[in-house]
Order: structure tokens, then sequence, then C-alpha cells
């Protein structure tokens, strides 16, 4: 198995990250941050049925890129993307 493909267990099957590095999901969980000007790990989970590790993941790729900030005194994140940047970044991607 390549470890260099970030892999997570989803209804026992493997999903691993696209070919632009980061996870399939991303651009949909985005969406929704943007969408909702907020996001949260725990959110991401319950909707999307992820577990712990694979929220965390998304969140760190989010973070590393400046999609996202965290709120220190909450346990939500702040969205620092517009919707057009969303489109310009992942097009049609949901």
């Amino acid at each position: 198995m390549n470890t260099t493909n970030k892999l997570s267990l989803k209804n026992d099957k493997l999903d691993s990250t696209n070919s632009d590095n980061y996870d399939v999901l991303l651009p949909s969980v985005l969406l929704d941050f943007v969408q909702a000007g907020e996001g949260s790990l725990a959110k991401m989970q319950s909707k999307y049925n992820i577990g712990y590790v694979r929220a965390g993941v998304m969140i760190d790729q989010m973070l590393e890129k400046g999609y996202i900030l965290k709120d220190p005194t909450k346990s939500k994140y702040s969205v620092l993307i517009t919707m057009e940047k969303y489109k310009k970044i992942f097009g049609d991607k949901k």
C-alpha cells in the first residue's frame, strides 16, 4: 500500500485522497463551511459519517491552505474564503 496516500475506513472500504492530494470529501465539507460561515469537526463527522482521524486530516488540510481559522474561544472554525474564491479553487466539485 502506498503510504503517501491518506487512507481511512468508511463502511469497511478504503477511501484515498484524489490526485490533488486532498481528501475526496474536502470540497463538499469546505462548501458546507463556506455556506454556513463556520464549521466544526463534530459536525463533519456527523454529516459525512466519518471518523475523528479523517475529519481531523481534512481540518488540517483546510488550515494549511488558509481556507479556515480555528476560533480559540470555541470548538469551531471560521471560514476565510468566499464562495467566489471557493468556485475558483474547486469549480463545480461538491
